[in-house]
């Protein structure tokens, strides 16, 4: 199961958790490679209550930023933007059939969670999704000043090339509404936690309009 997954079993205060992190490049989660990968843990027998579907569950699409239009070869993944809250055809199933086959064969598990981003996405929200229509988005500035001390190369998820780029975000007025309707159809699905991901980039959205998108999708969320 290495070629799939590197492992991280977490010891939380009265339980163990599964954290299927570090997707390998090229590599997504799927009914075949995550039913390999629950018969391994069953198999050993270890009490895990907590599971979580890491990076390459979602629905998105490349997107390539219009303000700078460079390439991200290196990180593909990173260079994509979300175009629905559901899951991915590429995972094979929904999420209510990974949270059955997850519990079919590890009955310890107790919550079944999700990882997404701050910002929905590495990208954001692509502009011609239907979720930009629904939820009133608009494009961001970003500005890389605005998160100086690391490093602004190819390989880092933060990386502009021109250091300014352009996310698309809620208006704040919808920004609630965007957190309520996924998290909606998340439990719905059986999810009971998820894990945002890369909050600080929000820092690179540029004036005041853009601290006023970053209070409202963080606000929006919690």
């Amino acid at each position: 199961m290495e070629q799939y997954w590197r492992r991280y079993v977490l010891l939380y205060s009265d339980h163990l958790g599964h954290l299927g992190s570090n997707r390998l490049p090229g590599v997504k989660p799927a009914v075949d490679n995550l039913t390999t990968l629950v018969t391994s843990l069953s198999s050993a027998s270890i009490p895990i209550q907590s599971f979580m579907l890491d990076d390459g569950w979602l629905d998105t699409r490349p997107y390539i930023d219009s303000s700078d239009g460079t390439e991200y070869p290196e990180n593909a993944g990173w260079n994509a933007a979300l175009w629905d809250f559901s899951a991915s055809s590429t995972l094979g199933t929904s999420l209510a059939g990974v949270v059955s086959l997850v519990k079919k064969h590890l009955p310890t598990v107790r919550d079944v969670g999700v990882w997404m981003t701050l910002e929905g996405y590495w990208k954001g929200v692509h502009p011609d999704s239907p979720l930009a229509r629904k939820y009133e988005f608009k494009g961001y500035a970003l500005d890389r000043a605005y998160m100086p001390g690391i490093d602004n190369h190819p390989g880092n998820v933060t990386y502009l090339p021109t250091g300014h780029g352009t996310w698309y975000l809620p208006s704040p007025a919808y920004a609630f509404a965007f957190w309520h309707d996924w998290f909606t159809y998340l439990a719905g699905q059986g999810i009971t936690w998820v894990k945002v991901d890369n909050q600080a980039s929000l820092s690179f959205l540029a004036g005041t309009e853009g601290a006023e998108a970053h209070t409202a999708m963080w606000e929006g969320m919690t």
